[in-house]
């Protein structure tokens, strides 16, 4: 008789891969059924998109395989061609998963596989008979490898989409070079002809890229957008979580969860997956009894932050600092991250929006116009040198992104390690102005508003380099 087993906190909070038992259908599952309905149009281009770290990848997993439908990955890279493009998708064929797919459907396949029933790449041969095999070598490996050294465009993998319960699946196609994009792009025209779906994923900043390397796919094209999670999504997390492992859980401590994971159910994870391994959880613990409020959650906070995100503090300096950080007069680049810090919390700004926030961080001492555009148009070249983007800047959509959501957690979390215990303030909006007009050395303001003392009082209001001195670039 089979007993069952109390799955470990590790499984019940997953750091990767797809959670189970703490897994929630954002919105109601309206997200779902949104990408299940896009999926099942024949001939629709479906374009999944959001934030990183929002659940794309298990969202569209466990829809495929609601379907019973397995994908075929390509993920993209910088330098990728349009003949690797298509070479990759049939690298991540699994024809020994596929046939089990379709013995479990009851489904047959129209073209002959054999008398033996061999289903593999001497099949795939025959559903796409314009790539040559020789004649005289017909085994697997020789057959795979006048695959991979074809000239494969879209129109090559049609026959085999089409008898297979499979679904191309595009990852991070922004990285592909716009010459490559434009092509690929114009060869799905045939996708779409011949009924042919195909699962695009990518950040909401690139969604419009499929429009403009080809036009002809406006209106062709299903969009379904993933947002930051709100915070009773979120909560549902703990609460499963917390339940099955006899952790008391109020709705203070779920609802405090839900606001410092910014919108990242990735984050609410590794909160719960901490907090709960630091608990003796043995039968007779009193851990087990405890009301755990709010504030017992503090130490956990700094431990995901120094555990998960302590890599990202060199580039968060060095972002900090700016180009030429000695000679600009203004502390814009703080100002500017400040910016995403404020709530409500957002990955993407405005510009208006952008500089609504700064103006009102660094209220007395008004940064330019001038110097924000300067810093803004600066950012990408700058994140070049250091060899990372964690923000990017689309002039041509005016608008300021964080390509990585989970830097917002970090911005957070080290701007209540900059706050200490003396700060009168417990409001991020009201604390950042303090921080901003105690860093940028107006005179009297310490005294004043009673700020905190920093261990660094020359540098900026998140603990980087002072940089207000002579010019701005």
């Amino acid at each position: 008789m089979a007993i069952n087993r109390i799955p470990t906190v590790q499984e019940i909070f997953p750091i990767v891969g797809k959670p189970t038992v703490t897994y929630v259908a954002q919105d109601s599952g309206s997200v779902e059924k949104k990408l299940r309905d896009a999926v099942q149009s024949r001939g629709q281009l479906c374009l999944l998109t959001g934030p990183s770290k929002l659940g794309k990848t298990t969202l569209y997993r466990r829809v495929l395989s609601e379907l019973k439908i397995q994908p075929i990955v390509i993920r993209c890279t910088e330098g990728m061609t349009v003949r690797s493009f298509w070479v990759s998708a049939l690298e991540d064929l699994n024809f020994e998963q596929l046939a089990e797919r379709v013995k479990s459907l009851g489904s047959s396949l129209s073209a002959d596989i054999g008398v033996s029933g061999e289903f593999g790449w001497g099949w795939l041969a025959k559903v796409v008979p314009s790539v040559k095999v020789s004649a005289t070598d017909k085994s697997e490996s020789s057959i795979k490898s006048a695959f991979v050294k074809a000239d494969l465009s879209a129109k090559h993998l049609i026959p085999a989409l089409n008898e297979l319960p499979v679904l191309l699946v595009v990852e991070d196609f922004h990285y592909l070079s716009e010459a490559v994009k434009k092509e690929i792009f114009q060869q799905w025209k045939s996708f779409v002809d011949e009924e042919v779906s195909v699962l695009i994923v990518s950040t909401s900043h690139h969604a419009s890229d499929i429009a403009r390397s080809n036009p002809d796919l406006r209106g062709r094209t299903r969009h379904v957008e993933l947002e930051k999670w709100n915070t009773d999504d979120l909560a549902l997390i703990p609460k499963r979580g917390f339940d099955i492992l006899s952790i008391k859980n109020s709705a203070s401590l779920r609802n405090s969860i839900a606001i410092e994971a910014c919108g990242l159910p990735i984050v609410a994870q590794q909160i719960c997956q901490t907090f709960a391994l630091s608990l003796d959880l043995s039968p007779s613990s009193i851990d087990r009894r405890k009301d755990f409020q709010p504030s017992n959650l503090q130490d956990t906070y700094s431990r995901v932050l120094s555990d998960f995100y302590s890599d990202y503090d060199r580039d968060y300096e060095r972002l900090l600092a700016g180009p030429r950080s000695g000679s600009r007069k203004y502390d814009t680049y703080s100002a500017i991250l400040g910016a995403f810090a404020l709530e409500p919390l957002e990955f993407s700004l405005r510009e208006h929006v952008l500089i609504d926030r700064i103006n009102e961080i660094s209220s007395a001492d008004r940064i330019p116009l001038a110097s924000i555009n300067s810093s803004l148009n600066a950012l990408g070249s700058h994140q070049k040198r250091m060899g990372t983007t964690l923000l990017e800047w689309q002039p041509h959509q005016d608008m300021l992104h964080i390509v990585e959501p989970t830097f917002l957690f970090f911005l957070r979390q080290k701007l209540k390690a900059a706050r200490g215990t003396s700060s009168k303030s417990s409001d991020i909006n009201t604390l950042l102005k303090e921080l901003m007009i105690r860093v940028r050395g107006f005179e009297g303001s310490q005294s004043r508003l009673q700020l905190l003392e920093s261990p660094n009082e020359q540098g900026s209001f998140f603990g980087g380099s002072a940089t207000d001195t002579k010019s701005d670039a």
